[in-house]
C-alpha cells in the first residue's frame, strides 16, 4: 500500500476538530444534567424520579456522555497514527482504519446531538408538567 502524505494531512487536521466537536458536546450534556440536578433537589421527589425513570432520562444522558467520550479517544488515536505517518513517511495504520475511524466520529457526533435534543426536549416537557 502506496504511503499518501495528503491524506494523513487530512486526517490529522479532521480528528481535533472532530474532537473537540465531542468536548462541547459532554459539556452540553453535563450542563443539562447539572441544571437537571437543580431542578430534581427542589420538586417533589417521587413524582420527578417516576417522570425521569420513564423518560430514560439518565440512560441517554450516560450514553451521550460515554459515546462522546470514546469518541475523544478514537480522535486521539486517529491523530497520533496520522502524527505518527507523517512523520515516518509510511502508513502507520491502513487507511481503511482512519476512514472507518473518522466516519464512526462523525456518526458518534450525529448520534449525541440527537441525544442531547432528546434530553433538553424531556427536560422541558417534564417541567411543563410539573410546574403548571
Amino acid at each position: 500500500m502506496a504511503y499518501h502524505e495528503a491524506f494523513w494531512a487530512v486526517v490529522g487536521a479532521a480528528s481535533p476538530v472532530i474532537a473537540l466537536a465531542s468536548i462541547v458536546s459532554v459539556s452540553d450534556m453535563m450542563n443539562h444534567a447539572f441544571e437537571w440536578s437543580r431542578y430534581r433537589r427542589d420538586r417533589p421527589r417521587r413524582a420527578v424520579r417516576e417522570l425521569t425513570e420513564r423518560s430514560a432520562l439518565g440512560m441517554l444522558t450516560k450514553f451521550s456522555i460515554i459515546t462522546q467520550t470514546t469518541n475523544l479517544v478514537l480522535q486521539a488515536l486517529a491523530l497520533l497514527f496520522a502524527l505518527l505517518s507523517l512523520a515516518a513517511a509510511v502508513n502507520m495504520i491502513p487507511r481503511w482504519i482512519a476512514i472507518v475511524i473518522e466516519v464512526l466520529g462523525l456518526t458518534r457526533l450525529a448520534i449525541g446531538a440527537l441525544a442531547t435534543y432528546r434530553v433538553k426536549i424531556t427536560q422541558r416537557l417534564i417541567r411543563d408538567l410539573m410546574d403548571g
